[in-house]
């Protein structure tokens, strides 16, 4: 008596171990997306755009590396400034030598000079000693009386005294005079030596600066070729990845592709096991009162109770309007599809056919009340006659196919034979001579009564009924149509049940 809506859960089957199934291929399917995401994320257009750059920046690099070594090669010039510099050295040495040379000289004739005007001014305070002591004695020796010789002999003491004491004088004025010319000698060459030695330190200076500055730049040099050969290296490896790069992208297309076939795995795995779903639960396949349940809670389902069983021991009555459950077999289920227009008689309305369309058709074949395996389908009034009881039978029609202002011909009066059809076609002379003549024609649709004649007959043609010698004229019809007979059938419906 529980009203259900189309869709309801009837019945159920635990589906613990499905549902487990399910949860695994959608995690499954989940990966694969992700799997298939981040294989995408690779972009290798991007990939071969940026070993390109490298390549080219590299490339660059290695010319800018040659072009700093050119620049910085030590050249003639630096080498002749350190062999000038060196033979400033050289010079200025030769030149200190040469000032201690000549300061030794002076030094030594210095000592010597000196001594020899020493003894030549003892030797003129001697004789001047000697002088002034004769002049003393002579004095002395003469008398009172002494004449005029003998004065003029002391005249003559006293006048060599006076030259000896000049002499003295001036040979004492020239030894200074040497002393002093000496001294401003050996000053001068001390000088010399002083400046000889400033230049050999600037000189030796100039030349340890120049050759640092070589060897620096010889070092820079050395530098510069491991930055030139460093380059080259960056360009051959740059080269070597661009040149790679067609091989990668095969590889992640290979890689790709399998990542998709794998999650084309996983869905239909995922899609499969959804699937499954409709084998554990019994829906409602229209709104409608539950008239008959068959099942209860606990219960095994088993090759002969299952849940599309359990479909067909619960009985669903359709309050919408007035139906018609009826079945048909597994070569006619293929050609029939909701929606197609259906025809039902009844006994209980003789010599009526009532206007009907099909709602529902099943996927599951089920047992009939005469144990015979079908498929089950609806078949919904759309002229319903004015009373009619639940469980009343039925007969049903299904029109699966038709077609209008077509020629045809009486299904009998098809003969076939090795997969072609025929017509025996009869023809009158003006002597009223018949004759029949057997026509190949190809067929169309084809009906309970009648069947579509697509060529090789045209209308007015007369052709034989039946293989007797019973003649009829075909025509052209307004309409064919092929029909499927269901059987008897059961209604369903109106509120009351079944």
């Amino acid at each position: 008596g529980d009203s259900v809506k189309a869709g309801d859960v009837i019945v159920s089957i635990d589906s613990a171990a499905r549902d487990n199934q399910l949860a695994q291929a959608e995690s499954n399917y989940q990966t694969s997306l992700l799997n298939i995401e981040t294989a995408n994320t690779t972009d290798l257009a991007a990939s071969k755009i940026q070993l390109e750059t490298a390549l080219k920046q590299a490339q660059i690099q290695e010319l800018q590396a040659e072009n700093n070594l050119k620049n910085a090669t030590v050249d003639d010039t630096s080498s002749g400034t350190v062999t000038s510099l060196q033979e400033a050295v050289t010079k200025s040495e030769e030149s200190l030598t040469t000032a201690q040379a000549n300061l030794k000289y002076l030094q030594d004739y210095d000592t010597s000079s000196v001594a020899q005007s020493d003894i030549a001014v003892q030797q003129a305070q001697l004789t001047l000693t000697a002088a002034e002591n004769q002049l003393v004695l002579d004095a002395q020796a003469i008398p009172a009386k002494d004449t005029t010789a003998d004065l003029a002999k002391v005249d003559s003491a006293r006048l060599s005294l006076e030259s000896a004491n000049a002499s003295a004088e001036a040979n004492k004025t020239t030894a200074e005079a040497s002393v002093a010319q000496r001294i401003l000698n050996l000053n001068a060459a001390q000088l010399q030596v002083t400046q000889a030695e400033r230049a050999v330190t600037t000189a030796k200076n100039n030349l340890a600066a120049n050759q640092k500055t070589v060897d620096s730049q010889a070092n820079n040099v050395d530098v510069l070729k491991a930055n030139v050969d460093q380059a080259k290296a960056g360009v051959t490896l740059a080269q070597s990845n661009l040149a790679g790069f067609s091989e990668t992208a095969r590889k992640a297309a290979l890689q790709l592709q399998l990542l998709q076939q794998q999650k084309n795995q996983a869905e239909l795995s995922l899609q499969a096991t959804q699937l499954t779903s409709d084998n554990y639960v019994v829906k409602a396949p229209w709104d409608g009162v539950i008239t008959s349940l068959n099942v209860r809670v606990g219960d095994q389902a088993t090759s002969a109770t299952s849940a599309t069983t359990a479909t067909t021991a619960t009985v669903i009555a359709d309050t919408s309007g007035w139906n018609v459950q009826a079945y048909v077999d597994e070569l006619d289920v293929l050609h029939v599809k909701a929606g197609q227009d259906a025809s039902v008689t009844m006994d209980a309305y003789p010599n009526q056919t009532f206007k009907a369309k099909i709602t529902y058709v099943g996927t599951t074949l089920v047992a009939t009340s005469s144990s015979v395996n079908a498929y089950a389908i609806k078949i919904q009034f759309t002229n319903p006659p004015t009373t009619l009881v639940a469980g009343m039978t039925a007969d049903a029609s299904i029109t699966t196919s038709s077609a209008k202002g077509v020629l045809a011909v009486p299904v009998e009066s098809i003969l076939s034979e090795n997969g072609k059809n025929y017509v025996t076609v009869i023809s009158v002379d003006a002597s009223n001579k018949r004759t029949t003549t057997r026509t190949e024609v190809k067929t169309g649709i084809e009906g309970d009564v009648y069947v579509q004649i697509i060529s090789g007959l045209k209308a007015g043609d007369r052709i034989l009924r039946t293989a007797s010698a019973t003649t009829t004229t075909s025509s052209s019809t307004s309409s064919s149509s092929t029909t499927t007979g269901t059987g008897r059938g059961s209604f369903g419906g109106l509120p009351g049940g079944l």
